[in-house]
């Protein structure tokens, strides 16, 4: 009965093992193990912080978690004050000096 709905509404969500079939679900709960970190959202909060000034060789070194962290932190200040926040930010993570960045 699953089964025929599952391919009547055209849907994973409602067969289990199609959706424990997916190359990227380890068996475990998103939810449980901290969720997943999309690519895209790395991708986009290195972006956000070279638009903002932070340098490329420098942001190699920083870890996707932190620079998701930077990236929303810099996206909840006002404008004009980004840039500047952002160069204490990574000197406090001990990324550089406020005056190397």
């Amino acid at each position: 009965m699953i089964k025929k709905i599952a391919e009547e509404s055209n849907s994973w969500c409602f067969y289990r093992s199609s959706y424990l079939s997916w190359p990227w679900y380890s068996g475990r709960s998103p939810l449980a193990s901290g969720g997943f970190v999309s690519d895209s959202v790395a991708v986009d909060a290195k972006r956000i912080l070279l638009r903002y000034g932070a340098p490329i060789n420098l942001l190699d070194e920083v870890s996707d978690e932190d620079r998701i962290a930077l990236a929303r932190e810099i996206a909840k200040t006002d404008l004009p004050k980004r840039e500047k926040l952002l160069r204490q930010l990574l000197a406090e993570g001990g990324y550089g000096t406020p005056e190397g960045l």
